[in-house]
């Protein structure tokens, strides 16, 4: 069965915000299935936000500044760390990136190579 033209170019249209929608609610029933996996409560809270996570940063529905920041959110809210615990970490890493740019990278052309290798030296 084939589907018009009209229709398949009202869905592309709409494919990222169909994504940002569904993709919670797609996931939700995983998160009182967690006996049945094997998982603590928390641990299958962090598997859904990080499954949304990577449906997100992969499909790029939301801006990828906005997806690194769903744990800031989320994790308080879900139980699985608490609120100045998260910030702390976020604090720390975009702060200190923050001042590897300003100093190591007064190229514009250096930029991405700098905010590279300051990612790996902060977050791994």
């Amino acid at each position: 069965m084939k589907i018009p033209s009209g229709k398949m170019d009202c869905l592309k249209s709409y494919k990222r915000s169909l994504i940002l929608v569904l993709t919670p609610l797609l996931l939700v029933p995983l998160l009182p299935l967690y006996k049945e996996i094997g998982l603590t409560q928390r641990a299958c809270n962090c598997l859904y936000m990080l499954l949304l996570m990577a449906v997100y940063w992969c499909t790029e529905s939301l801006p990828l500044g906005l997806t690194a920041l769903i744990p800031l959110a989320l994790a308080p809210t879900m139980g699985i760390l608490e609120a100045a615990t998260v910030s702390k970490i976020y604090f720390k890493v975009s702060y200190k990136l923050g001042l590897y740019r300003q100093d190591r990278c007064r190229n514009k052309r250096v930029y991405k190579k700098c905010l590279y290798k300051a990612c790996i030296m902060y977050t791994v």
